[in-house]
């Protein structure tokens, strides 16, 4: 990385070398080399570390990914899932900071001392008159799913992980910790859309206005409910027009709406769509245990047991006390012959959730036959996602003690060929990409503290 820094800054502009040119939100334009840059992840770590290095204001929003980037020439932005297709040498992309709000009247220029105002139209935003800052704005829904969350000894532990180190001796550098966006000259507001609680004003709503974007989405709610069988309803509908009709141009796709379209195409077997949408929800929030549950789903359907156990792991070392965790790797591992682990998957499971009678059921037969030639009588073969709750509903209360997750030791030829038809999904891409090499490293603490 060193190598690379001392390059960059050695780039003159001017130079025709194979480059991409980035102004910051700080104003500051930059040579990139196309090659640091011609993947996602590489381009992301020249943020990190080159261009937002040593404090800089608005390192934190990068290493958060709250930032939006556009090509200067048309405006259009530049999605992460698309990178490698869209970065050319020479390309100009500009980026803009997202930002919760500004103190400034509306017309007013949001930059401090600075007499101008905001009046000049730039693409979807405004241009200050005198001192040039962009500010562009972005519709966005409130939250209004409730997901199982990271525990307070995660939360903890990853605060604790972003302290400065003891044995550190040279003091760190000074960080901006007031308002950053004072020093941002591209910053994008996000203007919060209500969402819609009642189904029935949903659907009138709907009947008045197809294209609402609310309605739509509480809508395609209903319907992957329905489909999932946790609502009852005369009619059932495919959500995922509803879903994606929830998102017109200018209303931004979170993590959760992401989730929720690769859940609803899990759902409907299109195994493609899913992994793309799942990606994208991982890429906003690698921190939710239910997207990590789905994505285990997913490489189940497929046969791709060891990345499906990946992922529960994942979501285990975010939060221990989600129980269909444990149900779904009592399923996988009874799927691949270890009894002994499913059995103590299963026993965790009833800790947190006494009320799964299927369970119960597999584990005495396993109990029955001492875990050697048992029947199948009473095999669970499907895992099962987290329920889809919206917020204000009843969550049931953690509870239980902890286990030790095994490796799967082998699977059977048949598994392994099933698992590289057409469908499969590739083991070394960006979903789990950095899983295996972690997703061991202190698993006991993880279930034994």
């Amino acid at each position: 990385m060193k190598h690379i820094i001392r390059s960059i800054e050695a780039i003159p502009l001017h130079l025709d070398l194979p480059i991409v040119r980035f102004d910051d939100a700080l104003g500051e334009s930059w040579g990139l080399p196309f090659q640091a840059c011609s993947t996602w992840p590489s381009f992301h770590d020249l943020l990190v570390h080159v261009v937002f290095a040593n404090g800089r204001a608005g390192v934190n929003q990068v290493a958060a990914n709250r930032f939006v980037l556009t090509l200067s020439k048309s405006g259009q932005k530049v999605d992460f899932n698309e990178w490698e297709s869209v970065i050319k040498s020479g390309m100009h992309i500009e980026q803009a900071m997202i930002v919760e709000s500004l103190n400034s009247a509306d017309e007013k220029c949001s930059t401090p001392e600075c007499p101008g105002s905001s009046t000049r139209d730039v693409g979807n935003g405004k241009a200050c008159s005198a001192c040039g800052r962009i500010v562009m704005l972005r519709r966005k829904f409130e939250p209004m799913l409730d997901l199982p969350t990271v525990s307070k000894r995660e939360a903890n532990a990853g605060h604790h992980k972003r302290q400065v180190s003891a044995n550190n001796s040279q003091i760190p550098q000074m960080q901006y910790r007031d308002d950053e966006s004072q020093y941002f000259r591209r910053v994008q507001i996000d203007e919060p859309i209500k969402h819609i609680d009642d189904i029935e004003e949903a659907f009138i709503r709907l009947q008045n206005h197809k294209q609402d974007p609310a309605a739509n989405l509480r809508v395609g709610i209903h319907f992957l409910q329905v489909a999932e069988g946790l609502v009852v309803s005369p009619t059932m509908k495919n959500p995922i027009p509803f879903l994606k009709a929830a998102f017109p141009e200018g209303v931004y796709v979170d993590g959760d709406v992401s989730y929720l379209l690769g859940r609803a195409y899990l759902h409907f077997g299109n195994h493609r769509a899913a992994y793309d949408a799942f990606q994208q929800a991982i890429y906003l929030n690698s921190r939710s245990v239910s997207y990590w549950i789905s994505i285990a789903l997913l490489y189940f359907s497929i046969s791709q047991y060891r990345d499906s156990l990946d992922a529960l792991v994942r979501a285990v070392k975010l939060n221990r006390n989600v129980w269909e965790v444990w149900f779904n790797l009592g399923v996988l591992y009874d799927d691949v012959g270890q009894r002994e682990d499913a059995h103590l998957a299963y026993s965790k499971c009833l800790e947190l959730n006494p009320d799964l009678p299927d369970v119960r059921a597999r584990l005495e037969e396993l109990d029955y036959y001492h875990l050697q030639n048992v029947l199948e009588d009473h095999k669970v073969h499907q895992m099962r996602q987290c329920e889809l709750r919206l917020l204000g509903e009843i969550r049931a209360v953690e509870r239980g003690t902890d286990i030790i997750i095994n490796l799967i030791k082998s699977l059977n030829t048949q598994n392994t060929q099933d698992g590289e038809t057409d469908d499969s999904l590739d083991s070394s891409s960006d979903l789990s990409s950095d899983i295996s090499s972690e997703a061991w490293e202190d698993i006991s603490d993880n279930a034994e503290d």
